[in-house]
């Protein structure tokens, strides 16, 4: 077990307890007004703790499972984690058959000269993604959105220097942080989004104001400082890695951008089908190794090993009233 997942599971040591998981979700429910936050947290503790502890155990097995099973143990994982961070915002979860159905699909048989970056996954109306996606993060229209894979790839700051490798361009940039919650982006965002300074700031119009100290740096292309409007959160523009760093994307996104851990269970959840519905694709790929879907790929399972743990800690944190 590397040092970066044992830090990743160290954010889990505390609800290892019953009695914790207990008193964290009466001080949520307390702070939600729920009713009978006493009798809601002492009957979802155990649950929310098992939740917790099964997610884990999925994704230690990772650590000892080939690549090709990976995404099988994660995907599972994640759904186990996901219904613990449900449990601090629907304290009757579940309350019906209809919310523990997967609410993504994507065709299982692919066609000829399949490419995975290619493939996509469609957001049902019904299901556990949908019921995350309004409860989790506010988001309650992606009903019938489709997603392509190539497109989903872009959030990972983490897959940057692989991507410039293999396709020759970034897929994010830095963002340097300043005092006062200001910040300042890379001029060379503007070369790759095809952007004036002024175009830049109107497609960002609806969730960043421009800041300058005087005319010469606001016509001046290597200055783009800036400040988040209010109400507007990190999460919305910007993309992060486990350290914390911001970065915005090289390319043309949707703001405010989809949860990440919501692109995590629509990637794995459509290598989980792969793996069980395109055996001979997906060992195919294994050992001919003739396709870059395969660096992408791995790439991708190695982030989710220990960056879907620390934004699962980010939520339950961002729960906790104290």
């Amino acid at each position: 077990m590397n040092p970066d997942t044992i830090n990743a599971y160290s954010f889990f040591l505390p609800y290892q307890s019953a009695s914790f998981s207990q008193k964290f979700l009466r001080r949520v429910y307390e702070h939600q007004q729920i009713d009978e936050p006493n009798a809601k947290s002492y009957q979802n503790g155990y649950a929310f703790t098992y939740y917790l502890i099964h997610g884990q155990r999925f994704f230690e097995q990772t650590l000892m499972a080939p690549y090709e099973i990976k995404p099988l143990l994660l995907f599972y994982g994640t759904v186990q984690f996901c219904k613990a961070c449900l449990l601090t915002v629907d304290q009757d979860y579940p309350k019906n058959a209809t919310v523990l159905a997967h609410g993504v699909s994507t065709r299982k048989l692919k066609k000829q000269n399949f490419e995975f970056l290619h493939d996509t996954v469609l957001i049902q109306k019904k299901g556990l993604f949908s019921h995350m996606a309004s409860m989790l993060f506010n988001r309650p229209l992606l009903e019938g959105r489709k997603y392509q894979m190539d497109e989903l790839l872009h959030f990972f700051p983490e897959l940057n220097s692989l991507h410039i490798k293999i396709r020759e361009k970034p897929l994010c940039h830095s963002v340097t942080q300043l005092p006062e919650g200001t910040y300042q982006a890379n001029p060379q965002l503007l070369t790759d989004l095809a952007m004036t300074k002024d175009r830049f700031f109107q497609y960002f119009g609806s969730f960043i104001d421009p800041i300058y100290r005087d005319k010469k740096e606001r016509s001046e292309a290597s200055i783009i400082p800036f400040k988040l409007k209010k109400g507007v959160s990190i999460q919305d523009v910007f993309l992060q890695d486990n350290k914390g760093i911001c970065y915005l994307s090289s390319f043309r996104m949707e703001y405010p951008l989809l949860p990440e851990l919501l692109v995590y269970y629509l990637i794995l959840y459509n290598l989980s089908m792969i793996t069980r519905y395109e055996t001979e694709w997906w060992n195919d790929l294994f050992l001919q190794r003739s396709s870059n879907d395969l660096s992408f790929i791995q790439a991708i399972i190695d982030s989710a090993q220990t960056k879907i743990p620390f934004l699962v800690n980010q939520f339950l944190e961002s729960k906790d009233p104290i």
